[in-house]
Protein backbone atom coordinates (compact mmCIF):
# COMPACT_ATOMS: atom_id res chain seq x y z
CA UNK A 1 0.00 0.00 0.00
CA UNK A 2 2.84 2.50 -0.46
CA UNK A 3 5.08 3.54 2.39
CA UNK A 4 5.44 6.42 5.04
CA UNK A 5 8.74 8.52 4.57
CA UNK A 6 9.48 12.44 4.44
CA UNK A 7 12.61 12.80 1.56
CA UNK A 8 12.17 13.20 -1.93
CA UNK A 9 13.72 10.23 -3.13
CA UNK A 10 11.25 8.28 -1.18
CA UNK A 11 8.03 9.71 -3.36
CA UNK A 12 10.17 8.39 -6.71
CA UNK A 13 7.96 5.94 -8.68
CA UNK A 14 6.16 4.85 -5.32
CA UNK A 15 3.39 6.44 -3.61
CA UNK A 16 3.92 7.42 0.28
CA UNK A 17 1.25 8.05 2.66
CA UNK A 18 1.88 11.78 3.46
CA UNK A 19 -0.81 12.18 5.98
CA UNK A 20 -3.45 9.08 6.88
CA UNK A 21 -5.21 9.61 3.91
CA UNK A 22 -3.50 11.34 1.27
CA UNK A 23 -0.68 9.62 -0.88
CA UNK A 24 1.65 11.10 -3.02
CA UNK A 25 3.64 9.47 -5.85
CA UNK A 26 6.66 11.45 -8.01
CA UNK A 27 7.58 9.80 -11.61
CA UNK A 28 9.66 10.95 -14.54
CA UNK A 29 8.78 13.87 -16.68
CA UNK A 30 11.16 14.41 -19.60
CA UNK A 31 11.34 18.53 -20.39
CA UNK A 32 12.44 19.71 -23.28
CA UNK A 33 13.70 15.99 -24.12
CA UNK A 34 16.61 16.32 -22.07
CA UNK A 35 15.81 17.30 -18.54
CA UNK A 36 14.02 15.68 -15.96
CA UNK A 37 11.73 17.80 -14.38
CA UNK A 38 9.81 14.78 -12.51
CA UNK A 39 5.38 15.17 -12.53
CA UNK A 40 2.99 13.69 -9.91
CA UNK A 41 -0.37 12.74 -8.64
CA UNK A 42 -2.18 12.02 -5.67
CA UNK A 43 -4.39 9.50 -4.27
CA UNK A 44 -7.01 10.81 -1.46
CA UNK A 45 -9.11 8.82 0.70
CA UNK A 46 -13.08 10.24 1.30
CA UNK A 47 -14.68 9.99 4.70
CA UNK A 48 -16.81 7.20 3.00
CA UNK A 49 -13.62 4.92 1.67
CA UNK A 50 -13.81 5.64 -1.32
CA UNK A 51 -10.95 7.21 -2.98
CA UNK A 52 -9.91 9.84 -5.53
CA UNK A 53 -7.20 10.71 -7.86
CA UNK A 54 -5.66 14.12 -7.91
CA UNK A 55 -4.06 14.36 -11.32
CA UNK A 56 -2.32 11.12 -13.40
CA UNK A 57 0.92 9.59 -14.30
CA UNK A 58 2.01 7.48 -17.04
CA UNK A 59 0.82 3.88 -16.11
CA UNK A 60 3.32 1.03 -15.50
CA UNK A 61 2.58 -2.26 -14.11
CA UNK A 62 3.93 -1.21 -10.80
CA UNK A 63 2.19 1.67 -10.35
CA UNK A 64 -1.29 0.06 -10.76
CA UNK A 65 -0.10 -2.40 -8.85
CA UNK A 66 0.07 0.19 -6.11
CA UNK A 67 -3.07 2.11 -7.03
CA UNK A 68 -4.76 -1.71 -7.07
CA UNK A 69 -3.12 -1.61 -3.53
CA UNK A 70 -4.88 0.84 -2.23
CA UNK A 71 -8.23 1.37 -4.10
CA UNK A 72 -8.72 -2.55 -3.74
CA UNK A 73 -8.21 -3.39 -7.52
CA UNK A 74 -9.21 0.18 -8.67
CA UNK A 75 -12.89 -0.60 -7.63
CA UNK A 76 -12.65 2.40 -4.36
CA UNK A 77 -11.29 4.67 -7.07
CA UNK A 78 -14.54 6.74 -7.82
CA UNK A 79 -13.21 10.17 -8.93
CA UNK A 80 -9.91 11.70 -10.67
CA UNK A 81 -9.96 15.63 -10.76
CA UNK A 82 -7.07 16.74 -13.03
CA UNK A 83 -5.67 19.80 -11.98
CA UNK A 84 -3.67 21.58 -14.15
CA UNK A 85 -4.74 23.28 -17.71
CA UNK A 86 -1.24 21.24 -19.40
CA UNK A 87 -1.00 18.35 -17.29
CA UNK A 88 -2.45 16.38 -19.90
CA UNK A 89 -0.04 13.67 -21.08
CA UNK A 90 -0.92 10.93 -18.89
CA UNK A 91 -4.82 11.23 -18.91
CA UNK A 92 -4.85 8.43 -21.97
CA UNK A 93 -3.08 6.08 -19.96
CA UNK A 94 -4.35 6.83 -16.81
CA UNK A 95 -7.87 6.30 -18.18
CA UNK A 96 -7.18 2.78 -20.42
CA UNK A 97 -5.94 1.83 -16.65
CA UNK A 98 -9.25 3.63 -14.94
CA UNK A 99 -11.61 4.22 -17.02
CA UNK A 100 -14.77 6.68 -16.85
CA UNK A 101 -18.25 5.66 -16.63
CA UNK A 102 -21.11 5.44 -13.99
CA UNK A 103 -18.91 4.34 -11.10
CA UNK A 104 -16.09 6.74 -11.78
CA UNK A 105 -16.26 10.15 -12.46
CA UNK A 106 -12.95 12.24 -14.40
CA UNK A 107 -13.81 16.20 -13.75
CA UNK A 108 -11.29 18.33 -15.74
CA UNK A 109 -9.79 22.19 -16.47
CA UNK A 110 -11.85 23.34 -20.06
CA UNK A 111 -8.32 22.46 -21.75
CA UNK A 112 -8.54 18.90 -21.24
CA UNK A 113 -12.41 18.67 -22.25
CA UNK A 114 -10.90 19.94 -25.38
CA UNK A 115 -7.67 18.20 -25.97
CA UNK A 116 -8.15 14.86 -24.06
CA UNK A 117 -11.37 13.03 -25.56
CA UNK A 118 -9.96 9.58 -25.90
CA UNK A 119 -7.23 7.44 -24.25
CA UNK A 120 -4.61 5.23 -25.22
CA UNK A 121 -6.78 2.89 -25.77
CA UNK A 122 -8.97 4.96 -28.01
CA UNK A 123 -12.10 5.00 -25.90
CA UNK A 124 -13.79 7.62 -25.55
CA UNK A 125 -12.96 9.72 -21.93
CA UNK A 126 -16.47 11.48 -20.90
CA UNK A 127 -15.73 14.05 -18.52
CA UNK A 128 -18.43 14.70 -16.15
CA UNK A 129 -17.94 18.16 -15.27
CA UNK A 130 -15.27 21.36 -15.98
CA UNK A 131 -13.28 22.44 -12.95
CA UNK A 132 -13.92 26.30 -14.02
CA UNK A 133 -17.46 25.85 -12.44
CA UNK A 134 -17.95 26.42 -8.76
CA UNK A 135 -20.56 23.74 -8.61
CA UNK A 136 -18.13 20.94 -9.83
CA UNK A 137 -15.18 22.39 -7.41
CA UNK A 138 -17.23 21.56 -4.66
CA UNK A 139 -18.38 17.99 -5.91
CA UNK A 140 -16.23 16.26 -3.32
CA UNK A 141 -16.92 18.38 -0.14
CA UNK A 142 -16.35 18.49 2.90
CA UNK A 143 -12.83 15.70 2.15
CA UNK A 144 -11.83 18.12 -0.89
CA UNK A 145 -12.25 22.07 -1.20
CA UNK A 146 -10.82 23.18 -4.07
CA UNK A 147 -9.67 26.88 -5.19
CA UNK A 148 -8.30 28.44 -8.18
CA UNK A 149 -6.31 31.30 -7.83
CA UNK A 150 -7.82 34.54 -8.97
CA UNK A 151 -6.24 37.34 -11.01
CA UNK A 152 -4.86 34.56 -13.88
CA UNK A 153 -6.13 32.98 -16.41
CA UNK A 154 -7.45 29.60 -16.08
CA UNK A 155 -9.80 28.60 -19.13
CA UNK A 156 -6.67 29.54 -21.87
CA UNK A 157 -3.68 30.90 -20.44
CA UNK A 158 -1.28 32.51 -22.89
CA UNK A 159 0.93 32.09 -24.07
CA UNK A 160 0.95 28.10 -23.60
CA UNK A 161 4.22 27.88 -23.79
CA UNK A 162 4.97 29.73 -20.49
CA UNK A 163 2.13 30.74 -18.55
CA UNK A 164 1.28 27.83 -16.35
CA UNK A 165 0.56 29.88 -12.73
CA UNK A 166 -3.24 28.88 -12.59
CA UNK A 167 -4.44 25.33 -11.76
CA UNK A 168 -7.05 23.88 -9.10
CA UNK A 169 -5.17 23.58 -5.84
CA UNK A 170 -7.24 20.77 -3.74
CA UNK A 171 -7.33 20.54 0.00
CA UNK A 172 -7.50 17.08 1.80
CA UNK A 173 -9.14 18.30 4.85
CA UNK A 174 -8.58 15.25 6.85
CA UNK A 175 -5.03 14.92 6.17
CA UNK A 176 -4.30 18.64 6.44
CA UNK A 177 -2.31 18.29 2.84
CA UNK A 178 -2.78 20.45 -0.11
CA UNK A 179 -1.74 19.17 -3.88
CA UNK A 180 -0.43 21.94 -6.35
CA UNK A 181 1.05 21.79 -9.64
CA UNK A 182 3.06 24.75 -10.46
CA UNK A 183 0.74 27.66 -8.60
CA UNK A 184 3.44 27.30 -5.58
CA UNK A 185 7.08 25.06 -6.29
CA UNK A 186 8.50 23.80 -2.73
CA UNK A 187 12.70 23.34 -3.44
CA UNK A 188 12.82 19.98 -1.62
CA UNK A 189 15.16 18.90 -4.45
CA UNK A 190 18.32 20.62 -5.29
CA UNK A 191 17.61 20.23 -8.79
CA UNK A 192 14.42 22.26 -8.59
CA UNK A 193 16.53 25.81 -9.22
CA UNK A 194 18.11 24.41 -12.78
CA UNK A 195 14.49 23.34 -13.38
CA UNK A 196 12.19 26.90 -12.71
CA UNK A 197 14.89 28.60 -15.13
CA UNK A 198 14.14 26.18 -17.74
CA UNK A 199 10.87 26.91 -17.15
CA UNK A 200 10.97 30.40 -17.12
CA UNK A 201 13.13 30.34 -20.55
CA UNK A 202 10.11 31.49 -22.71
CA UNK A 203 9.36 33.87 -20.16
CA UNK A 204 12.41 35.92 -18.81
CA UNK A 205 13.13 38.90 -20.34
CA UNK A 206 15.88 40.52 -17.77
CA UNK A 207 13.26 40.91 -15.67
CA UNK A 208 14.90 40.57 -12.40
CA UNK A 209 11.38 39.59 -10.67
CA UNK A 210 10.84 36.61 -12.83
CA UNK A 211 14.59 35.86 -11.87
CA UNK A 212 14.45 36.39 -7.90
CA UNK A 213 11.67 33.19 -8.65
CA UNK A 214 14.49 31.02 -10.21
CA UNK A 215 17.31 32.09 -8.08
CA UNK A 216 16.38 29.59 -4.45
CA UNK A 217 17.56 27.65 -2.50
CA UNK A 218 16.69 24.03 -0.77
CA UNK A 219 13.90 24.95 1.31
CA UNK A 220 12.20 27.64 -0.19
CA UNK A 221 9.13 28.33 -1.76
CA UNK A 222 7.71 30.44 -4.25
CA UNK A 223 5.60 31.25 -7.07
CA UNK A 224 5.69 30.10 -10.35
CA UNK A 225 8.33 31.99 -12.22
CA UNK A 226 5.70 33.22 -15.07
CA UNK A 227 3.63 34.85 -11.98
CA UNK A 228 5.56 38.44 -12.56
CA UNK A 229 5.90 37.61 -16.28
CA UNK A 230 3.05 36.52 -18.48
CA UNK A 231 1.05 35.01 -15.05
CA UNK A 232 -1.36 37.57 -13.47
CA UNK A 233 -3.23 39.13 -15.75
CA UNK A 234 -2.38 42.46 -17.14
CA UNK A 235 -5.63 43.79 -16.17
CA UNK A 236 -6.58 46.77 -13.29
CA UNK A 237 -6.93 44.62 -10.11
CA UNK A 238 -5.51 41.88 -11.03
CA UNK A 239 -2.70 41.63 -8.77
CA UNK A 240 -4.50 42.95 -5.87
CA UNK A 241 -7.38 40.07 -6.55
CA UNK A 242 -4.28 37.45 -6.75
CA UNK A 243 -2.81 38.78 -3.24
CA UNK A 244 -6.63 38.46 -1.62
CA UNK A 245 -6.55 34.87 -3.32
CA UNK A 246 -3.26 34.22 -1.44
CA UNK A 247 -4.25 35.76 1.66
CA UNK A 248 -7.94 33.57 1.58
CA UNK A 249 -6.75 30.74 0.57
CA UNK A 250 -4.27 30.39 3.81
CA UNK A 251 -6.61 31.98 6.39
CA UNK A 252 -9.53 29.76 5.13
CA UNK A 253 -7.26 26.43 4.64
CA UNK A 254 -5.84 24.22 7.46
CA UNK A 255 -2.90 22.88 6.32
CA UNK A 256 0.46 21.48 7.32
CA UNK A 257 1.78 19.62 4.17
CA UNK A 258 1.79 20.91 0.79
CA UNK A 259 3.29 18.51 -2.41
CA UNK A 260 4.18 20.63 -5.66
CA UNK A 261 4.39 18.81 -8.93
CA UNK A 262 8.21 19.14 -10.13
CA UNK A 263 10.01 20.33 -7.29
CA UNK A 264 9.09 18.35 -4.18
CA UNK A 265 6.79 18.37 -1.28
CA UNK A 266 6.93 20.12 2.18
CA UNK A 267 5.91 18.21 5.04
CA UNK A 268 5.25 20.01 7.86
CA UNK A 269 4.42 23.70 8.16
CA UNK A 270 3.71 24.61 4.78
CA UNK A 271 0.56 26.85 5.52
CA UNK A 272 3.09 29.24 7.54
CA UNK A 273 5.60 28.86 5.05
CA UNK A 274 3.32 30.38 2.21
CA UNK A 275 2.45 33.34 4.47
CA UNK A 276 6.44 34.02 5.42
CA UNK A 277 8.30 33.22 1.66
CA UNK A 278 5.09 34.89 -0.35
CA UNK A 279 2.54 36.95 1.53
CA UNK A 280 4.78 38.41 4.39
CA UNK A 281 7.97 38.41 1.92
CA UNK A 282 8.84 42.51 1.32
CA UNK A 283 10.60 41.71 -1.76
CA UNK A 284 7.56 39.90 -2.90
CA UNK A 285 5.34 42.55 -2.05
CA UNK A 286 7.17 44.97 -3.78
CA UNK A 287 6.92 42.72 -6.96
CA UNK A 288 3.11 43.19 -6.47
CA UNK A 289 3.13 46.64 -6.08
CA UNK A 290 5.69 47.46 -9.25
CA UNK A 291 3.32 45.34 -11.63
CA UNK A 292 -0.08 47.52 -10.50
CA UNK A 293 2.19 50.51 -11.30
CA UNK A 294 2.86 49.13 -14.83
CA UNK A 295 -0.48 48.07 -15.50
CA UNK A 296 -1.96 51.59 -13.74
CA UNK A 297 -5.86 51.61 -14.57
CA UNK A 298 -5.70 48.82 -17.22
CA UNK A 299 -6.43 51.25 -20.65
CA UNK A 300 -2.69 51.65 -21.70
CA UNK A 301 -0.80 49.41 -23.75
CA UNK A 302 1.35 46.22 -21.83
CA UNK A 303 4.08 45.03 -24.05
CA UNK A 304 3.34 41.55 -24.76
CA UNK A 305 5.78 38.62 -23.04
CA UNK A 306 7.39 36.91 -25.82
CA UNK A 307 7.47 33.38 -25.54
CA UNK A 308 9.91 30.99 -26.91
CA UNK A 309 9.16 27.36 -27.39
CA UNK A 310 9.57 25.65 -24.25
CA UNK A 311 9.60 21.76 -25.75
CA UNK A 312 8.00 19.16 -22.81
CA UNK A 313 6.22 16.20 -24.34
CA UNK A 314 3.52 17.81 -26.85
CA UNK A 315 5.03 20.97 -26.34
CA UNK A 316 3.41 23.02 -24.23
CA UNK A 317 2.74 20.43 -21.62
CA UNK A 318 4.20 19.81 -18.46
CA UNK A 319 3.47 17.02 -17.10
Amino acid sequence: MGSTGSKAEDTLDSFIEISPGFWNIHVDFMLMGMFNSYTHMSLCKLANGEFVALDCVEMTPAIIKQIDDITDGGKLLTGVVCCHPFHTLAIPSFHAAYPSGDKRKYYGCPRHLIVRTSDAKDQPIVWAGSLDSEETRATFEPDLKMSVPDGCEFNDPKPPEANHLASVLVLHTSAKTVHCNDTFMYKERAYSNAFRVILACGDLTGDPRQQDLCDTEVGDLTLHPCCFGCGISREAGAPDKFQKWLLNLTTAWEFDNLCTAHTGNMYGGARDKIIADVIKNPKVQKNFEDLVDEIGDGTGTVAEVEAKDMVGGDGVECG
